[in-house]
């Protein structure tokens, strides 16, 4: 699933958040749903939450081996290998066996679409 990060982006305050690791017009890789939110792959190759209103829809495809979860009324839509609660807080924790996970994932997305 890829999204574009709209032009007027850094221009609005949509979120509260300045979105400095996205570029205005690029086009991001999706790794995950997460209720009104996407977390896209970052200038920086990190997996950071954004709302989706700060998108435009470029491929909607949804890998087959997506997992669909519901927690406290929000539906998550990610991969397998990052659906165990508190995946991503490892990762920012830079636990390394959480990394490696993360970038055999994001290799095998890239490397497939």
């Amino acid at each position: 699933m890829k999204v574009q990060f709209k032009n007027w982006s850094h221009k609005q305050s949509i979120d509260d958040l300045d979105n400095e690791g996205l570029t205005a017009g690029k086009v991001y890789l999706v790794v995950g749903i997460e209720g009104d939110f996407y977390r896209v792959v970052d200038d920086e190759n990190e997996p950071i939450l954004c709302a989706k209103k700060l998108f435009e829809f470029i491929d909607f495809s949804i890998p087959n081996d997506w997992v669909t979860t519901e927690f406290d009324g929000e539906v998550y839509v990610e991969p397998k290998e990052t659906a165990s609660p508190g995946f991503y807080e490892d990762f920012f924790d830079d636990l390394p066996a959480v990394k490696n996970k993360y970038n055999a994932m994001l290799k095998k997305l890239k490397e497939s679409g």
